[in-house]
């Protein structure tokens, strides 16, 4: 029964990542491919896929659930980032409509639905122990790879933003510094707490 939930969850999940690439790429065209947001989201669809695979041959290799941890690792950020730091500042300038960073077409599936899902499949029925404290620093590889770049490109001002905080020309150090830091952390910290409930439903 847990399989076949398994399953249906990750079938689920791949099918509104579809859903929400043919929007993404519709609504944004190539700018989709400077936002972290898509890579998750991407990386999610790619690992849901290769799960659902596994789970029919009833092979999941130790690469594959690290990829999970990673690709779930992601996904909470984006939702954090989103929750904690985007919306906050929408409603400030916009008022209410702020919200539609958890509603608007596209972002209703990558910065809610998906993210939900997944953690519920990871958290609850992914009953596996692959990963290890030292994974924990190891997944936040992406994220650092992704915002280094990101700023660096802004820099030679071959991309502006698209997150405020990457708008070296719009913002103190200061406050690029503190924003920087801050997902580092928030990063680290998904990373400790996913790896604490991981072990706990294993137990």
């Amino acid at each position: 029964m847990k399989k076949k939930t398994l399953i249906s969850l990750n079938v689920l999940i791949i099918i509104l990542e579809i859903i929400s690439a043919f929007m993404s790429a519709k609504e944004f065209s190539f700018r989709l491919f400077t936002y972290y947001t898509q890579y998750s989201n991407v990386l999610t669809l790619i690992s849901s896929l290769l799960l659902v695979i596994g789970l029919f041959k009833n092979k999941i290799p130790k690469w594959l659930k690290f990829f999970r941890y990673i690709t779930v690792n992601m996904m909470i950020i984006t939702f954090f980032v989103v929750a904690l730091i985007l919306v906050p500042m929408l409603v400030y300038s916009i008022g209410i409509k702020g919200f539609m960073m958890f509603t608007y077409r596209s972002m209703l599936f990558n910065h809610l639905i998906c993210p939900i899902l997944l953690l519920i499949s990871y958290v609850f029925f992914e009953r596996w122990n692959p990963i290890t404290r030292k994974d924990s620093l190891y997944v936040l590889i992406p994220t650092l790879t992704y915002g280094i770049t990101m700023i660096i490109l802004n820099l030679l001002r071959i991309v502006e933003g698209p997150y405020p905080f990457f708008k070296v020309y719009e913002q103190s150090i200061c406050m690029i510094s503190i924003c920087v830091i801050g997902i580092i952390i928030l990063s680290h910290l998904v990373s400790l707490i996913i790896f604490k409930i991981s072990k706990y439903n294993l137990k």
